[in-house]
């Protein structure tokens, strides 16, 4: 995949600056939430995204996605991977970066770990 087709990418406050050393290494066009505003709603992050043209990546598991299905950002990539160590929470985002690029954009992917089985699931926005 050649940057250019490489999605822009909102990591919302609960992503640490180790997942944005990693993605900006493998090319990715990464903007932290933490950067533009503290504290920032929901409502704001969907709509930098969508203003922005970003994917938003976040372990929020109260992110409202009903708000975001009104606002309609390019897409959500929820992280359900708490208790994982960072290294291989880093390492599942980018399988799925890689992996469903076609599924990135208008869509909201939940990827969840549990007993070592990672699984992915699709909605549309």
């Amino acid at each position: 995949m050649s940057k250019s087709t490489k999605p822009k990418l909102l990591l919302d406050e609960n992503l640490g600056r180790l997942f944005i050393k990693e993605l900006r290494k493998k090319g990715y066009d990464v903007k932290w939430v933490g950067d533009v505003q503290r504290g920032m709603s929901d409502e704001e992050v969907a709509r930098l995204a969508l203003t922005e043209n970003r994917v938003i990546i976040t372990q929020d598991k109260d992110f409202n996605v009903e708000l975001a299905r009104i606002v309609k950002p390019p897409g959500i990539i929820l992280l359900r991977t708490f208790g994982i160590k960072i290294e291989e929470r880093i390492k599942i985002l980018l399988s799925i970066l890689e992996n469903k690029q076609k599924e990135l954009y208008r869509h909201i992917i939940v990827v969840e770990k549990k007993e070592n089985v990672v699984k992915v699931r699709i909605r549309s926005i």
